[in-house]
């Protein structure tokens, strides 16, 4: 990545900008790469420059000198590469290399496309959809389940048991609709996966009622954004499209 990006400095009359990016689930660690990132490539142009040249960037770095008190926190997460625009299409040569979340450019790429954005309700109007993260599950969905499915269990614990296993576990990437079926998923070596190893039966149930609600609502999860693809791939067909 690196040397493409220095290679493309040093003939930037004879190639195209190389639009690269680096994804990652962190924030903080897509932060820090893009930071050490700069640093090296900075160092790389000093090997070329001449005494005045060198001056003239040592000028500009400390012109450029940002006071800690008006950094980003990297936990805001509406606040954070909000210098990006709301779509992936609009992006420009100077956006790249890019150093973003998975999630992020998930939005990117989904923002250029009306219907993974806006859906049309039962009463026939335009509704936004709404991502389903642990906190919208526990306070939007979980009341709603039976409570003779939901008592006695955490709900922290089994939003973890349907996305890390039922619709995240290496097995989704080969089922036709993205996630284990019952029979597999209550097949499950209690070994490997002992969590809710006597209880499968209710996870299970309850995760039925959770994807009809989130169907019937036009919500989507993490997970969602896998469905008939394996992880990778989904990301490097949807930026060749």
């Amino acid at each position: 990545m690196l040397w493409i990006e220095r290679t493309f400095q040093m003939n930037s009359g004879d190639v195209h900008k190389p639009r690269q990016i680096f994804v990652t689930k962190s924030r903080v660690l897509a932060s820090k790469v893009e930071e050490y990132f700069t640093k090296l490539l900075e160092s790389l142009k000093v090997t070329s420059q001449s005494p005045e040249d060198l001056r003239k960037l040592v000028l500009a770095k400390r012109n450029n000198q940002v006071d800690d008190d008006n950094l980003v926190d990297l936990d805001d997460e509406d606040k954070w590469r909000s210098d990006l625009p709301r779509k992936f299409s609009k992006l420009q040569d100077s956006d790249f290399p890019l150093f973003l979340t998975f999630d992020h450019l998930c939005d990117l790429i989904e923002a250029d496309f009306d219907a993974s954005e806006r859906v049309y309700s039962h009463r026939g109007y335009q509704e936004s959809r709404t991502f389903v993260s642990y906190e919208v599950f526990e306070s939007h969905y979980w009341p709603h389940f039976p409570q003779r499915l939901t008592k006695g269990l955490d709900p922290a614990l089994v939003f973890s048991e349907i996305m890390g296993i039922i619709k995240g576990s290496e097995n989704t990437t080969t089922s036709d609709h993205g996630y284990l079926d019952r029979k597999t998923y209550e097949e499950l070596s209690e070994r490997t996966q002992p969590t809710f190893a006597t209880q499968r039966n209710t996870v299970y149930s309850i995760f039925e009622a959770y994807q009809n609600q989130k169907r019937q609502q036009g919500d989507y999860d993490a997970a969602d954004r896998y469905v008939d693809e394996a992880q990778d791939n989904l990301l490097i067909d949807a930026l060749r499209a």
